[in-house]
């Protein structure tokens, strides 16, 4: 009988009998069915082990997408937070921008009605005054008058003496910004010194701007004094 199989070796046979020269074929073909289920065990186990791994592996990616997947939600959430944050950002620079608009309108509103206040102060007015009772005393030419002008210590101070109400047909001048004595003297066709005497003003630095003068009535009233325009040399 053929006894070759392939798979196997040939040489591998079973031992014969005590009274055998070899083994019989049916021996040979149980040790075959023998050496058969050895390497099917062998085979089964080494599939057992496959599926072991394949499980823990199974395992491992059903691990690997569960946290995947919560992963993903807490991502989601995140964003949802992030978003709401955003939200509350613009809502945060709109409120910002309506409170810059509200300050520059009440910073706007503030500069106008202090201007409008500053229009209605009057402005610390200076009196620039020439001539004199001495010409050989030097006159200031701008006097600071109003709130500004520094105070006369007491004293030095002497007190003005009443003016008496003048003769009827006195012309009565309102002092306005830039007069100075010797522009109003001139006007009205009398002097400096007149004036000064006619008023009983001893110190004519404390002259203001709106304080009225009381001009003579011998005095002639002229035109207004305009500046002299400076001569011109005639062309050849």
């Amino acid at each position: 009988a053929d006894t070759h199989l392939d798979g196997f070796d040939p040489h591998d046979l079973p031992t014969p009998g005590k009274h055998q020269l070899r083994p019989t074929p049916l021996q040979i073909a149980n040790h075959r069915i023998k050496r058969l289920n050895e390497r099917i065990n062998t085979q089964n186990n080494r599939i057992t082990q496959l599926e072991e791994t394949l499980g823990k592996r199974d395992a491992q990616v059903a691990a690997q997408e569960t946290q995947i997947r919560e992963l993903v939600e807490k991502q989601a959430k995140s964003d949802a937070r992030l978003q709401a944050l955003f939200d509350q950002i613009a809502t945060v620079s709109r409120e910002v921008e309506g409170i810059a608009s509200l300050q520059s309108a009440h910073a706007a509103r503030s500069a106008r009605a202090a201007q409008q206040a500053m229009r209605g102060i009057p402005r610390a007015p200076q009196v620039q005054v020439e001539g004199g009772p001495s010409q050989s005393e030097a006159i200031p030419r701008a006097i600071p008058v109003g709130p500004t002008a520094p105070a006369t210590p007491a004293a030095e101070a002497k007190p003005e003496p009443t003016v008496e109400p003048p003769p009827e047909g006195s012309i009565v001048y309102e002092i306005k910004a830039g007069d100075n004595l010797t522009r109003i003297a001139r006007a009205h066709g009398t002097s400096v010194a007149e004036i000064l005497k006619f008023n009983k003003i001893t110190d004519e630095r404390k002259l203001q701007i709106g304080q009225e003068l009381h001009i003579p009535p011998s005095a002639v009233p002229a035109a207004p004094a305009t500046p002299t325009p400076e001569a011109t040399p005639a062309q050849p």
